[in-house]
């Protein structure tokens, strides 16, 4: 089940401290859980919830994780995550982890004996009276290190090893690597559900093209950012958060937008409902929902045509939109005006030109189909 929006950032109050340098620091009484964290899933959360449960034992609760340098192991260049550095601390920070420790994994780690591991950075730096680990857990040379050797360590230096069971729902088990490919396909109502709350992007907006604005229709413009996964091409229903904490409904267009980039690059452009405000510069939060069509695929050579736009389902639906217009051999719109209810409030703007933005569920000429949204 999805937790509510503001529960995943009500970060007011919580102050994760975050260490991400191999020396320096030095813990004792500690809860440390162990592994990857990629989106911090449901099964991310049993390790989490568990190290949070022994703090009223005078502990302290740390996430351990790894952050990927260049080393002969992986190539980094190719990985995409869940969640950038930042959100990752983020929902870590929501959820009252007292230590974050972003530990450097390159060349020098990779060939670090799993035996020294554990006596020269869990023992002597965290001092651990509980170490919480997913009960496939490998680390170490070759992932020579495994549950046993913990337990076998822990029974030596004095911390008892707490082995998690994998998360399942539905007979499937999660795992960081199933959410991902549901984000590349798009769907991120099924990613939400493994993850237990919406896959989201933060970013600052910044200006784009502005076409939006000048038909009533302006859109928050996100940078891309290098190593972030993104879903599928194509429209979401989605929240949004501002730096305020205000949240509104919205959609959000991930791609080539097929009406207004004529430089085919990739953008994230979310069209906020029900709000004018000049936001550039403020960071922002998009919390995906729902995928609600694909770009547009197919051709019309000439010919009027109908555009509807279904509701998307979020909290209070939108209201069927409805324009009429000639799709012209050239590839432009042309027409007299689109009206769209939103929330029972009509809004009407011009659509003389290709540079109008439009988030169509399917179009038809009477009694024939001439696009296809996938």
């Amino acid at each position: 089940m999805l937790q509510s929006l503001q529960n995943v950032f009500d970060i007011e109050d919580k102050s994760l401290k975050i260490i991400s340098e191999k020396g320096g620091f030095r813990l004792k009484d500690t809860a440390v859980a162990l592994g990857k964290f990629d989106g911090i899933h449901r099964g991310h959360k049993l390790l989490i919830d568990e190290i949070l449960s022994h703090t009223g034992e005078g502990v302290s609760s740390v996430v351990f994780t790894f952050d990927m340098r260049e080393n002969k192991i992986f190539d980094i260049s190719s990985l995409r995550n869940i969640y950038t550095k930042e959100e990752k601390r983020e929902v870590l920070n929501s959820m009252g982890v007292d230590y974050l420790i972003e530990y450097p994994f390159d060349d020098e780690f990779a060939d670090m004996e799993p035996e020294d591991f554990v006596k020269d950075v869990l023992v002597d730096r965290l001092a651990p009276r509980y170490l919480v680990v997913g009960e496939d857990f490998h680390f170490g040379r070759n992932r020579l290190g495994d549950v046993d050797m913990l337990n076998a360590m822990g029974s030596e230096y004095g911390f008892k090893v707490i082995s998690i069971s994998k998360a399942v729902d539905h007979g499937d088990v999660i795992s960081a690597t199933r959410i991902r490919e549901e984000i590349k396909l798009g769907n991120v109502d099924t990613a939400a559900d493994y993850l237990g709350h919406p896959y989201f992007i933060r970013g600052e907006v910044v200006h784009g093209r502005e076409l939006g604005r000048t038909i009533g229709i302006p859109t928050a413009n996100l940078l891309p950012e290098a190593g972030k996964l993104y879903p599928e091409t194509g429209v979401y229903a989605v929240k949004v958060e501002l730096q305020d904490h205000s949240s509104y409904t919205g959609i959000t267009n991930i791609g080539s937008n097929p009406t207004v980039n004529s430089g085919g690059n990739v953008t994230i452009e979310t069209n906020i409902f029900e709000f004018d405000r000049m936001i550039y510069g403020e960071e922002i939060h998009v919390y995906f929902l729902e995928r609600v069509r694909g770009e547009v695929e197919g051709y019309h050579d000439g010919g009027t045509y109908a555009f509807y736009f279904l509701g998307f389902r979020i909290n209070d639906p939108l209201g069927e939109v409805e324009a009429f217009g000639s799709y012209l051999s050239d590839g432009s719109l042309h027409g007299d005006m689109v009206r769209t209810i939103n929330l029972c409030e009509e809004v009407c703007f011009n659509m003389d030109d290709n540079d109008t933005i439009l988030f169509p569920i399917y179009i038809r000429a009477y009694g024939s189909e001439i696009f296809r949204f996938s």
